[in-house]
């Protein structure tokens, strides 16, 4: 990055997860401090908020979440914490990096609409070709013939 000697840029936290076993470690931590804030809130009834400990960490919210990620995609593939702790995390992005396929179909925007698919009706029940032109006008139409 540009101007590294600025003081003006953050710190970085001091935290380092560069093994499994650092992620697995930071995870459970950060797991057991929202779960000790939550059950002071919850005397208030109030809700803690992964930014306050994201904060208590030293790291920045965003950064608790790519943590989380990563470790919830481990655990899925059923990854070893005690015989692999050692394993670099750069070093096998298949177990922590790549999405699982849960994740992948989550992101997956609809399919457009197909127009081979489509077919509009108009009021008298005639089929309305489906071009866009003809949609707009037909929605045009639609709606101000539409409260009569």
């Amino acid at each position: 990055s540009l101007g590294s000697g600025s003081a003006s840029k953050k710190q970085r936290s001091a935290i380092v997860v560069s093994t499994a076993s650092d992620l697995n470690q930071i995870v459970t931590h950060s797991k057991n401090l929202w779960a000790k804030y939550n059950a002071i809130a919850k005397e208030h009834n109030q809700k803690v908020n992964w930014i306050t400990v994201a904060k208590e960490l030293g790291i920045h919210v965003k950064v608790r979440e790519k943590y989380a990620r990563m470790h919830a995609r481990a655990e899925q593939r059923g990854f070893d914490w005690e015989k692999h702790g050692h394993w670099k995390i750069k070093d096998h992005p298949e177990v922590f990096l790549e999405p699982t396929a849960a994740e992948q179909k989550a992101k997956m925007p609809p399919p457009p609409p197909d127009s081979s698919t489509t077919v509009l009706i108009s009021e008298d029940n005639r089929e309305v070709p489906t071009d866009e032109a003809a949609v707009a006008a037909a929605a045009a139409v639609g709606g101000a013939a539409g409260g009569t």
